[in-house]
Parts: structure tokens; C-alpha cells; sequence
């Protein structure tokens, strides 16, 4: 792992059925700490409230599904929608 990339964590939705296919990527932000993690799935989920059979994921920067992208995307939150 790139350490400047340590804390960057992405929120996914996913199929709660088998074979849990990765609906949607729908956030992005660096987290240094658990509370800060809570509120902001808290703040995701309110703005984006998941669709009847999906859960959400959280995936670090070493997760083969994160979804990398530009350097400038990487440093910063980034909310799709």
C-alpha cells in the first residue's frame, strides 16, 4: 500500500446476494478515525439511502475493487451522485 494512501477508504453498494457484485461506488474520503468513519457512513447513507438488496462495503485502498483514479481525486472527498 502507498502510505499516502493509508486512510483513503471508498463506500460501495453491493448485492446482498451471491455472487455480491459491486453495484455502485458512491463516496470517497480519508478517514483517520473509527468515529470519524461512523459519521461519515451516517452522512453517505442519508444522502444516498441504499436500493431494496444491497448493503453497504467499505473498501481500503488495497481492496482489489477499490477504484482508483486521478491523483487530484485521490486527495480529496469526493461524493458521486
Amino acid at each position: 500500500m502507498e502510505d499516502k494512501y493509508k486512510n483513503l477508504y471508498q463506500l460501495h453498494q453491493q448485492e446482498r446476494e451471491y455472487p455480491y457484485k459491486i453495484v455502485e461506488v458512491i463516496a470517497q474520503k480519508e478517514i483517520e478515525t473509527e468515529k470519524e468513519m461512523r459519521e461519515w457512513q451516517k452522512d453517505v447513507n442519508k444522502r444516498h439511502p441504499l436500493p431494496e438488496g444491497t448493503r453497504w462495503v467499505i473498501l481500503n485502498w488495497d481492496h482489489e475493487n477499490f477504484v482508483k483514479t486521478t491523483e487530484e481525486a485521490m486527495s480529496r472527498e469526493v461524493v458521486l451522485t
